[in-house]
């Protein structure tokens, strides 16, 4: 996670996947890394993709996630709400390209 003035966050998460008749979920959750101090991860965070067709033959993709950063330096924490909410472009536009290349490949 980078944050302003040079900061950064890192942790681990752990995902699980269900594969259902109609499409997938994947979701994820933070798990504890012991070696890292407090001040250097986020304090949580956890979310899920929800992936499924739908009757006029295309895919929906739901996509949901919280994340507490922790404390914010210099109280940037607007700034730093405003950087993530814009990197969801990205984030769609990843998933798009990621799912194209699946159904051009036929892998799952």
């Amino acid at each position: 996670l980078s944050l302003p003035l040079g900061q950064s966050r890192r942790y681990r998460l752990k995902y699980e996947s269900v594969r259902m008749e109609e499409g997938f979920v994947v979701a994820w959750r933070k798990v504890s890394w012991p070696e890292l101090p407090a001040n250097q991860t986020i304090r949580d965070t956890s979310g899920r993709w929800l992936v499924r067709t739908f009757d006029a033959g295309g895919l929906l993709a739901s996509y949901r996630v919280r994340t507490d950063p922790g404390p914010i330096p210099l109280g940037l924490d607007g700034l730093a709400y405003a950087l993530g909410k814009r990197g969801m472009a990205d984030v769609i536009s990843n998933l798009r390209r990621r799912v194209r290349t699946l159904l051009r490949s036929g892998t799952e």
